[in-house]
């Protein structure tokens, strides 16, 4: 049953099913409950409902484009964050992340009307570059957990 599959959104008091997105929706909640549990490893993991966060993902749905705050790029670079964290490695089957949708009309596809330009980090063309970067190299920091370059740190 989908009502079973989503996370109610209750900011306005509508009771409706919030999206698959980073913004507001099973990503973000998932991105954001496994930072928890790596700050808090005595917490019972089943009380963060991780796993039942990655078994109700739908990585075929639709997404609005490859933006990293509603798109595919964000919802990719959180997967394979919560890999990482889990299991402090790479997925085996990592080459199969960097293949991205394309429509006919457009290469890339941001994250707000299709007649609005946008540059921006989020919604825009250079946070689908920045995406594709995480994709390509694991050691990018992730700006939708907030993370923090941490080369040269002790």
């Amino acid at each position: 049953m989908e009502s079973e599959k989503k996370w109610l959104d209750l900011r306005e008091n509508s009771h409706s099913l919030a999206s698959n997105y980073w913004c507001h929706g099973s990503y973000g909640i998932l991105l954001a409950r496994t930072h928890i549990f790596r700050l808090l490893p005595d917490l019972p993991a089943d009380l963060l409902l991780i796993d039942r966060l990655l078994d109700e993902l739908d990585e075929s749905e639709e997404t609005i484009g490859h933006s990293l705050c509603h798109g595919e790029l964000g919802n990719r670079s959180i997967l394979l964050d919560v890999h990482r964290l889990i299991h402090g490695r790479e997925p085996d089957d990592a080459e199969k992340w960097t293949l991205l949708r394309k429509t006919p009309e457009s290469i890339w596809r941001i994250g707000m009307h299709p007649s609005i330009e946008s540059l921006g980090l989020f919604t825009g063309l250079s946070g689908i570059a920045f995406g594709m970067l995480r994709l390509c190299d694991a050691g990018v920091p992730s700006i939708l957990a907030l993370d923090i370059p941490l080369h040269g740190v002790d």
